[in-house]
Protein backbone atom coordinates (compact mmCIF):
# COMPACT_ATOMS: atom_id res chain seq x y z
CA UNK A 1 0.00 0.00 0.00
CA UNK A 2 2.77 2.10 0.65
CA UNK A 3 4.85 1.52 -2.35
CA UNK A 4 1.43 2.71 -4.61
CA UNK A 5 1.24 5.50 -2.10
CA UNK A 6 4.54 6.76 -3.34
CA UNK A 7 3.97 5.84 -7.12
CA UNK A 8 0.77 7.70 -7.41
CA UNK A 9 2.90 10.71 -5.57
CA UNK A 10 5.56 10.17 -8.49
CA UNK A 11 3.15 10.46 -11.30
CA UNK A 12 0.75 13.46 -10.20
CA UNK A 13 4.64 15.22 -9.78
CA UNK A 14 5.46 13.90 -13.31
CA UNK A 15 2.24 14.85 -14.61
CA UNK A 16 2.60 18.07 -12.89
CA UNK A 17 5.70 19.23 -14.31
CA UNK A 18 4.68 18.31 -17.86
CA UNK A 19 1.87 20.46 -17.22
CA UNK A 20 4.03 23.69 -16.48
CA UNK A 21 6.57 22.47 -19.15
CA UNK A 22 3.38 22.39 -21.71
CA UNK A 23 2.17 25.75 -20.52
CA UNK A 24 5.54 27.12 -20.61
CA UNK A 25 6.58 26.57 -24.03
CA UNK A 26 2.55 27.13 -25.27
CA UNK A 27 3.44 31.22 -23.80
CA UNK A 28 6.87 30.90 -25.62
CA UNK A 29 5.14 29.96 -29.03
CA UNK A 30 2.73 32.02 -28.47
CA UNK A 31 5.16 35.36 -28.26
CA UNK A 32 6.91 33.55 -30.99
CA UNK A 33 3.61 33.68 -33.47
CA UNK A 34 2.85 37.31 -32.44
CA UNK A 35 6.26 38.27 -32.83
CA UNK A 36 5.75 36.90 -36.13
CA UNK A 37 1.86 37.77 -37.56
CA UNK A 38 0.61 40.39 -39.45
CA UNK A 39 -0.07 44.08 -37.50
CA UNK A 40 -3.06 43.63 -35.93
CA UNK A 41 -0.98 40.80 -33.98
CA UNK A 42 0.68 43.38 -32.04
CA UNK A 43 4.26 41.75 -32.88
CA UNK A 44 4.58 41.45 -29.69
CA UNK A 45 8.91 40.50 -29.79
CA UNK A 46 11.29 43.69 -29.40
CA UNK A 47 13.04 45.33 -26.53
CA UNK A 48 12.16 47.15 -23.81
CA UNK A 49 13.23 50.81 -23.61
CA UNK A 50 17.06 50.77 -23.07
CA UNK A 51 19.01 54.18 -22.87
CA UNK A 52 21.83 52.57 -24.67
CA UNK A 53 20.02 51.36 -27.67
CA UNK A 54 19.46 54.76 -28.98
CA UNK A 55 22.60 56.30 -28.03
CA UNK A 56 23.88 55.90 -31.29
CA UNK A 57 21.14 57.82 -32.31
CA UNK A 58 21.39 60.94 -30.34
CA UNK A 59 25.44 61.03 -31.14
CA UNK A 60 24.17 60.64 -35.41
CA UNK A 61 25.62 57.53 -35.75
CA UNK A 62 22.43 56.14 -37.19
CA UNK A 63 20.63 57.61 -40.39
CA UNK A 64 19.28 61.35 -39.67
CA UNK A 65 16.14 62.98 -41.34
CA UNK A 66 14.60 66.35 -40.08
CA UNK A 67 10.76 65.09 -40.73
CA UNK A 68 8.93 63.49 -43.52
CA UNK A 69 5.39 63.70 -45.14
CA UNK A 70 3.39 60.62 -46.95
CA UNK A 71 0.03 61.14 -48.03
CA UNK A 72 -1.37 58.33 -50.32
CA UNK A 73 0.24 54.43 -50.94
CA UNK A 74 2.60 56.04 -53.45
CA UNK A 75 4.57 58.07 -51.78
CA UNK A 76 4.87 55.48 -49.22
CA UNK A 77 6.10 53.34 -51.28
CA UNK A 78 8.43 55.58 -52.53
CA UNK A 79 9.71 56.79 -49.45
CA UNK A 80 13.64 56.84 -49.26
CA UNK A 81 13.45 56.39 -45.96
CA UNK A 82 12.52 52.29 -45.95
CA UNK A 83 14.97 50.05 -45.43
CA UNK A 84 13.05 46.68 -46.44
CA UNK A 85 10.23 45.53 -47.27
CA UNK A 86 7.57 45.37 -50.08
CA UNK A 87 3.81 46.69 -48.27
CA UNK A 88 2.32 43.47 -47.82
CA UNK A 89 1.23 41.47 -44.41
CA UNK A 90 3.56 39.36 -45.15
CA UNK A 91 6.56 41.77 -46.18
CA UNK A 92 5.44 45.28 -44.68
CA UNK A 93 7.62 48.40 -45.41
CA UNK A 94 9.89 48.74 -42.40
CA UNK A 95 11.74 51.93 -41.82
CA UNK A 96 14.15 51.06 -39.31
CA UNK A 97 16.97 52.58 -36.65
CA UNK A 98 16.80 56.22 -37.86
CA UNK A 99 16.75 59.65 -36.04
CA UNK A 100 14.38 62.39 -36.77
CA UNK A 101 15.13 65.69 -35.06
CA UNK A 102 11.64 67.73 -35.89
CA UNK A 103 12.80 71.06 -34.17
CA UNK A 104 11.35 73.59 -36.33
CA UNK A 105 9.00 71.25 -38.16
CA UNK A 106 5.09 70.62 -36.92
CA UNK A 107 6.22 67.02 -37.46
CA UNK A 108 8.79 64.26 -37.44
CA UNK A 109 6.89 61.48 -39.12
CA UNK A 110 3.28 62.53 -41.14
CA UNK A 111 1.75 59.44 -42.45
CA UNK A 112 -1.47 59.93 -44.01
CA UNK A 113 -4.64 58.31 -46.34
CA UNK A 114 -2.69 54.55 -47.11
CA UNK A 115 -3.42 51.08 -46.28
CA UNK A 116 0.17 49.31 -46.96
CA UNK A 117 1.64 47.63 -44.56
CA UNK A 118 4.74 49.77 -42.34
CA UNK A 119 6.61 49.11 -39.05
CA UNK A 120 8.34 52.39 -37.88
CA UNK A 121 10.47 50.53 -35.34
CA UNK A 122 14.20 51.50 -33.35
CA UNK A 123 14.00 54.99 -34.22
CA UNK A 124 14.41 58.74 -32.02
CA UNK A 125 11.71 60.88 -32.70
CA UNK A 126 11.94 64.01 -31.16
CA UNK A 127 11.99 67.75 -31.16
CA UNK A 128 8.91 68.16 -33.30
CA UNK A 129 6.06 71.42 -32.31
CA UNK A 130 3.48 69.59 -32.83
CA UNK A 131 3.56 66.07 -33.36
CA UNK A 132 6.15 62.86 -33.31
CA UNK A 133 4.50 60.72 -35.12
CA UNK A 134 0.97 62.15 -36.43
CA UNK A 135 -1.24 59.30 -38.23
CA UNK A 136 -4.41 59.70 -40.35
CA UNK A 137 -7.02 57.41 -41.89
CA UNK A 138 -3.97 54.73 -42.41
CA UNK A 139 -4.22 50.92 -41.56
CA UNK A 140 -1.92 48.81 -40.89
CA UNK A 141 0.58 49.99 -38.71
CA UNK A 142 3.11 48.90 -36.40
CA UNK A 143 4.97 51.70 -34.27
CA UNK A 144 7.38 49.44 -31.80
CA UNK A 145 10.36 50.08 -29.97
CA UNK A 146 11.09 53.85 -30.05
CA UNK A 147 12.36 56.69 -28.14
CA UNK A 148 9.87 59.61 -28.78
CA UNK A 149 10.24 62.82 -26.64
CA UNK A 150 10.06 66.13 -26.53
CA UNK A 151 7.45 66.71 -28.88
CA UNK A 152 4.02 68.66 -29.11
CA UNK A 153 2.19 65.00 -29.22
CA UNK A 154 4.12 61.85 -29.20
CA UNK A 155 1.65 59.85 -31.28
CA UNK A 156 -1.62 61.13 -32.36
CA UNK A 157 -3.75 59.12 -34.31
CA UNK A 158 -6.78 60.31 -36.32
CA UNK A 159 -9.58 58.11 -38.18
CA UNK A 160 -7.25 54.94 -37.94
CA UNK A 161 -7.99 51.33 -37.55
CA UNK A 162 -5.92 47.82 -36.85
CA UNK A 163 -3.09 49.82 -35.85
CA UNK A 164 -0.34 48.45 -32.97
CA UNK A 165 1.98 50.49 -30.47
CA UNK A 166 4.11 48.59 -28.99
CA UNK A 167 7.35 49.05 -27.00
CA UNK A 168 8.10 52.53 -27.01
CA UNK A 169 9.30 55.26 -24.56
CA UNK A 170 7.43 57.95 -24.71
CA UNK A 171 7.89 60.66 -22.69
CA UNK A 172 8.17 64.76 -22.06
CA UNK A 173 6.09 65.93 -24.80
CA UNK A 174 4.44 69.01 -24.43
CA UNK A 175 3.11 72.11 -26.39
CA UNK A 176 2.48 75.68 -24.79
CA UNK A 177 -0.54 76.13 -27.54
CA UNK A 178 -2.62 72.52 -26.84
CA UNK A 179 -2.69 70.48 -24.53
CA UNK A 180 -0.19 67.01 -25.33
CA UNK A 181 -0.45 63.48 -24.91
CA UNK A 182 2.33 60.46 -24.83
CA UNK A 183 -0.10 58.21 -26.81
CA UNK A 184 -3.79 59.92 -28.38
CA UNK A 185 -6.32 58.36 -30.19
CA UNK A 186 -9.30 60.14 -32.00
CA UNK A 187 -12.16 58.71 -33.53
CA UNK A 188 -9.92 55.68 -33.81
CA UNK A 189 -11.11 51.39 -33.83
CA UNK A 190 -9.42 48.40 -33.69
CA UNK A 191 -5.97 49.70 -32.01
CA UNK A 192 -3.69 48.31 -29.42
CA UNK A 193 -1.43 49.73 -27.21
CA UNK A 194 0.53 47.76 -25.18
CA UNK A 195 3.64 47.73 -22.86
CA UNK A 196 4.75 51.36 -24.05
CA UNK A 197 6.63 53.71 -21.27
CA UNK A 198 5.03 57.62 -20.98
CA UNK A 199 6.15 59.94 -18.44
CA UNK A 200 6.28 63.22 -18.07
CA UNK A 201 3.59 64.64 -20.73
CA UNK A 202 1.66 67.69 -20.47
CA UNK A 203 -1.86 66.65 -20.42
CA UNK A 204 -2.68 62.68 -20.77
CA UNK A 205 0.00 59.74 -21.22
CA UNK A 206 -2.90 57.91 -22.98
CA UNK A 207 -6.00 59.66 -24.28
CA UNK A 208 -9.00 58.14 -26.15
CA UNK A 209 -10.93 60.63 -27.57
CA UNK A 210 -14.00 59.39 -28.85
CA UNK A 211 -12.31 55.76 -29.88
CA UNK A 212 -14.20 52.49 -29.62
CA UNK A 213 -12.90 48.77 -29.83
CA UNK A 214 -9.51 49.77 -28.47
CA UNK A 215 -6.83 47.29 -26.53
CA UNK A 216 -4.98 49.01 -23.61
CA UNK A 217 -2.66 46.79 -21.48
CA UNK A 218 0.91 46.76 -19.44
CA UNK A 219 1.27 50.30 -20.16
CA UNK A 220 3.32 52.40 -17.51
CA UNK A 221 2.08 55.93 -17.30
CA UNK A 222 3.50 58.29 -14.79
CA UNK A 223 4.09 61.90 -13.89
CA UNK A 224 1.78 63.23 -16.22
CA UNK A 225 -1.54 65.01 -15.06
CA UNK A 226 -3.89 62.00 -16.02
CA UNK A 227 -2.19 58.36 -17.04
CA UNK A 228 -5.00 57.13 -18.82
CA UNK A 229 -7.79 59.30 -19.81
CA UNK A 230 -10.97 57.81 -21.56
CA UNK A 231 -13.49 60.28 -22.81
CA UNK A 232 -17.31 59.83 -22.65
CA UNK A 233 -17.61 59.20 -26.33
CA UNK A 234 -14.84 56.62 -26.51
CA UNK A 235 -16.63 52.96 -25.78
CA UNK A 236 -16.06 49.27 -25.37
CA UNK A 237 -12.23 49.53 -24.76
CA UNK A 238 -10.30 47.28 -22.40
CA UNK A 239 -8.29 49.09 -20.30
CA UNK A 240 -6.29 46.04 -18.35
CA UNK A 241 -2.75 45.96 -16.53
CA UNK A 242 -1.78 49.18 -16.95
CA UNK A 243 0.57 50.99 -13.76
CA UNK A 244 -0.56 54.36 -13.71
CA UNK A 245 0.88 56.07 -10.55
CA UNK A 246 2.48 59.14 -9.73
CA UNK A 247 0.05 61.25 -11.98
CA UNK A 248 -2.46 63.93 -10.85
CA UNK A 249 -4.94 61.53 -11.95
CA UNK A 250 -4.51 57.94 -12.39
CA UNK A 251 -6.86 56.40 -14.64
CA UNK A 252 -10.18 58.92 -15.49
CA UNK A 253 -12.87 57.40 -17.27
CA UNK A 254 -16.11 59.86 -18.52
CA UNK A 255 -18.86 58.02 -18.78
CA UNK A 256 -22.25 59.07 -20.99
CA UNK A 257 -25.78 59.10 -18.45
CA UNK A 258 -26.49 55.53 -20.00
CA UNK A 259 -23.57 54.46 -18.15
CA UNK A 260 -20.20 52.36 -18.25
CA UNK A 261 -19.34 50.99 -21.71
CA UNK A 262 -15.74 49.73 -21.06
CA UNK A 263 -14.10 47.25 -19.93
CA UNK A 264 -11.21 48.43 -16.78
CA UNK A 265 -9.68 46.06 -14.71
CA UNK A 266 -6.47 45.04 -13.04
CA UNK A 267 -4.84 47.89 -13.15
CA UNK A 268 -2.60 49.86 -10.74
CA UNK A 269 -3.37 53.46 -10.07
CA UNK A 270 -6.57 54.93 -8.46
CA UNK A 271 -9.14 54.44 -11.25
CA UNK A 272 -12.09 57.27 -10.94
CA UNK A 273 -15.29 57.27 -13.18
CA UNK A 274 -17.06 60.63 -14.39
CA UNK A 275 -20.91 61.08 -15.45
CA UNK A 276 -21.44 64.12 -17.76
CA UNK A 277 -25.48 65.27 -18.38
CA UNK A 278 -26.51 67.49 -20.65
CA UNK A 279 -26.57 71.14 -18.97
CA UNK A 280 -24.75 70.24 -16.02
CA UNK A 281 -21.24 69.52 -14.75
CA UNK A 282 -19.90 66.26 -14.61
CA UNK A 283 -20.58 63.66 -11.77
CA UNK A 284 -17.91 61.49 -10.07
CA UNK A 285 -20.04 58.39 -9.57
CA UNK A 286 -16.67 56.70 -8.97
CA UNK A 287 -18.48 54.80 -5.99
CA UNK A 288 -21.15 52.54 -8.46
CA UNK A 289 -18.27 51.36 -10.08
CA UNK A 290 -15.62 49.19 -8.12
Amino acid sequence: MKLKGYSMCLIVCIVCLMVELTVSSMVSNAFNDLDNAEPIGAQLGGSIYDPSIYAHMSAGGSSYSASIKVDGDTELSNLEHITSGIGTKKDPYIVSGQSFDGYGYEYCIMIKNTDLYLVIQDCLITGAYGYGIYLENVTNIIIRDNQIEENGHGVFSIRCTSMTIINNYILENWNPHDSANGICLRYCDGVIIVNNTIMKNDENGIYILSSSNNFIASNRCHLSPKGIYLNSNSLYNTVVYNNCTLNDGEIVIAYPPEGQTNYVANNTGDVRYYMYSPGSDSQDVSAYYP
